[in-house]
């Protein structure tokens, strides 16, 4: 990784100030960065970004603007990658300045310009934003830059962006160029990955009109595989939009008398729940309507609903833990799950009350008819 790639080159740099006339005022420097270098190892970023900074600063005030681009450089790709809450675009801007002003500048001009184009658009997307991570990665020329991982997240960023523009084709294509990058540069951060697999896989979908299913299928089994079995209590929010991708797109197959057409994937079980929880016994458990709006449009939708039992079997904390489209179906749901009653679950663990699951799929027909 990039990341470490600088801290070897600026150690080695820092070390020979030690034995030069400068070792005086470039001592703060080199403990705040040694300090640094320790809080890495021990993955205290915390403390890593605090003595990251010191160090930056501390480079700034004695004019060691060669070590300065390359400490402000690793500061940014630090909080873009692990501390998103903390600014990135002061020292990225820096480090770029100080790459393209200072002569025999150890760090890339090319590296520089794209950590600071993607810190601002991290901070705000907008089409200024945009442009100015296209023009960044404009400047590499094909076999002749290290793939790293701000190259990755510029193209992962604009992925996203195409994405809110509902540009399917470009959001597919930033996404398997994003992979071929984190796989050239051996990164390891399988939930980011998973995310790239997801994003193109929902694009498919959507811009095939689910009919490259296989293709699809591969794409969410291999982010599935990479996210691995979610906890009961907390699992991952990129799991369950995969799970209502599934069900949109098995619906949409069963309204074209097409039910052999789905996507079939192995969805690992939830772990962490007692053994042998009870069924739920409903007494009352009417379904949603199919909404007019959405009748009208002929949208199909999907949402999976998380929900806790009393012991007088009335249904409490009900969310939507994922739903397709967005901010459509699951209100609904909710809102009549609000009327379900259940029989009380006698006897039963705490840990089976909590944290429950349905899923609703909604099934557009010209009848207007709703499924659970």
């Amino acid at each position: 990784m990039r990341l470490f790639l600088l801290f070897v080159g600026v150690s080695v740099s820092l070390s020979l100030i030690l034995t030069g006339g400068q070792a005086k005022a470039a001592s703060p420097m080199i403990t705040a960065y040694k300090a640094y270098l320790a809080a890495m190892d021990q993955g205290d970023l915390l403390k890593a970004d605090t003595q990251g900074e010191i160090a930056w600063r501390e480079a700034e005030k004695a004019k060691n603007y060669n070590y300065s681009a390359i400490l402000a450089y690793n500061l940014a790709e630090l909080r873009i990658r692990h501390l998103p809450a903390r600014d990135a675009v002061t020292p990225a801007k820096r480090a770029y300045e100080l790459a393209k002003s200072t002569p025999d500048s150890a760090l890339n001009v090319s590296d520089a310009q794209i950590l600071s184009a993607l810190a601002a658009i991290i901070k705000k997307r907008t089409k200024s934003t945009d442009r100015a991570v296209r023009k960044a990665l404009g400047q590499l020329k094909d076999g002749q830059y290290e793939p790293n991982y701000p190259i990755f997240r510029a193209h992962y960023e604009l992925m996203r962006a195409a994405d809110s523009r509902g540009e399917l084709k470009r959001a597919m294509q930033e996404s398997k160029i994003a992979q071929a990058i984190y796989a050239a540069a051996e990164m390891d951060d399988p939930v980011i990955l998973a995310s790239a697999k997801i994003f193109y896989a929902s694009e498919l979908l959507a811009y095939t009109r689910f009919k490259k299913m296989e293709e699809a299928r591969v794409e969410f089994q291999a982010a599935l595989d990479l996210l691995g079995p979610q906890p009961y209590n907390n699992p991952s929010h990129l799991a369950q939009n995969i799970r209502v991708w599934e069900m949109v797109a098995n619906a949409v197959h069963e309204s074209n008398g097409e039910p052999d057409q789905k996507l079939g994937l192995n969805v690992p079980d939830m772990v962490g729940r007692p053994e042998n929880c009870p069924e739920v016994q409903w007494i009352k458990r009417d379904a949603p309507k199919y909404p007019r709006v959405a009748a009208v449009k002929g949208y199909f939708g999907a949402a999976l609903l998380n929900y806790a039992l009393d012991e007088n079997g009335q249904l409490h904390d009900i969310k939507v833990s994922a739903e397709l489209p967005v901010r459509r179906f699951g209100l609904l749901a909710a809102e009549t799950m609000k009327t379900w009653r259940a029989k009380p679950l006698k006897g039963a663990p705490a840990a089976c009350m909590k944290h429950r699951e349905v899923p609703f799929k909604f099934i557009f027909e010209p009848v207007k008819k709703s499924l659970r």
